[in-house]
């Protein structure tokens, strides 16, 4: 069966248009849940009844905004399409970007894997930009190697510092060195004597002066 059209006109019975408010309010509410999740953008609606005090403080707050401020961030399908349209584009740019780079870099790996271009020329269907892009990418390579050959040069010559001399263990170490020297002197000087004196005794004990058994 056929829904009958609504005519659209202003309801005179009060509880009529009261009902029809809260279900109209309620299927704009829904429809704007499904423009959220439809289009992954933040929607709103704004309906509030005659005799709703806070939400009529809300719009005539609104209204009293000045007219560059409040249409700021407002635009219309025109303007929204063009910064849309700027956006795709931007990330057009940037994949050709980064799908011409991985190509260079695709192609300078074979040609070191495989020793293309020593002998040969260049692949014959490279533009100016593909080779300029290429001699780029290379450099960027070199520099890199070279940072960090130099990084490791520096690491492995790099001389090792002589740690600074402690004083004081230094000069105990000298002093005991003094001792032990003072102490192998006295040893000696006594040795010595001991044996000056022993060849005296054993002389005298020979020519008969002293009466100590020399043998025993």
């Amino acid at each position: 069966m056929a829904r009958k059209k609504v005519k659209l006109a202003w309801i005179a019975n009060e509880s009529a248009r009261k009902a029809t408010f809260k279900k109209r309010r309620k299927g704009l509410m829904k429809k704007v849940r499904e423009l959220s999740v439809l289009c992954d953008v933040k929607a709103c609606g704004v309906v509030y009844a005659p005799n709703e005090a806070q939400a009529v403080e809300v719009w005539q707050r609104f209204k009293s905004i000045p007219e560059m401020e409040k249409t700021k961030k407002m635009m219309n399908q025109e303007s929204f399409l063009r910064h849309l349209i700027a956006k795709l584009q931007e990330q057009l740019h940037k994949q050709e970007k980064e799908n011409r780079e991985m190509e260079t870099r695709l192609f300078m790996y074979r040609a070191l894997a495989s020793g293309e271009g020593r002998e040969a020329p260049l692949h014959a269907a490279m533009t100016i930009q593909d080779v300029t892009c290429l001699a780029w990418l290379v450099e960027v390579k070199v520099k890199a190697v070279q940072e960090r050959l130099d990084l490791l040069l520096k690491g492995r010559i790099m001389p090792i510092l002589p740690r600074p001399p402690k004083v004081e263990q230094d000069h105990v170490e000298k002093e005991k060195v003094a001792v032990t020297a003072s102490a192998s002197a006295a040893e000696a000087t006594a040795a010595m004597r001991l044996n000056i004196e022993g060849e005296i005794q054993a002389q005298d004990c020979q020519e008969g002066k002293v009466n100590l058994p020399c043998d025993r």
